[in-house]
């Protein structure tokens, strides 16, 4: 058992680390604006309208926030039974799926 722990611990260890650069809130906002600027051209091209993703309305995206002190778009997703906020790295993280 005590050898299991040891390899655990190696392969996290040797896991691929992001460069800080990538985490830093401006670099998120960068990467967010060009991901939806591919969603658009995407959508454009395949002939897809109205893709919350890809809306820049008000209604859906609020770039200064004065309660939470975050800044970037923020999209509420409201499905069946729930409603969801994204902004940020859960953002861009949706927006790259979404293009993948």
């Amino acid at each position: 058992r005590h050898g299991r722990a040891e390899m655990k611990e190696a392969d996290l260890s040797a896991a691929p680390k992001a460069h800080p650069l990538s985490s830093e809130p401006r670099r998120i906002q960068i990467d967010i604006e060009l991901a939806q600027a591919l969603v658009t051209k995407l959508d454009s091209e395949k002939g897809i309208e109205d893709n919350i993703l890809s809306r820049g309305d008000t209604g859906k995206m609020n770039r200064e926030r004065s309660h939470g002190g975050s800044i970037g778009p923020v999209f509420i997703i409201r499905g069946l039974t729930s409603v969801k906020g994204l902004e940020g790295v859960e953002l861009l993280d949706t927006l790259v799926t979404y293009l993948w």
